[in-house]
């Protein structure tokens, strides 16, 4: 009866720790947004300048590379 007893037990806690683990998982996984946002319409088309174009694409070449180095590789 004792050996029955303590399997039960550490079959008990197994199971526990699987629960744990369940739980933790859960809470780090992330929800994919439901709606993709959308700037359409935030900015007219008016306010933005070749200047203010070319200052983008610096700044994005300088921290992420061109777009060939990007999506081409």
């Amino acid at each position: 009866m004792e050996i029955k007893t303590k399997n039960i037990l550490k079959r008990i806690g197994d199971l526990e720790r699987e629960i744990e683990y369940i739980k933790r998982d859960l809470m780090h996984l992330e929800e994919e947004p439901k709606q993709k946002p959308s700037l359409f319409g935030s900015v007219r088309g008016g306010d933005i300048t070749d200047e203010m174009i070319e200052t983008a694409k610096k700044i994005c070449s300088e921290n992420w590379g061109t777009f060939n180095d990007l999506c081409i590789g």
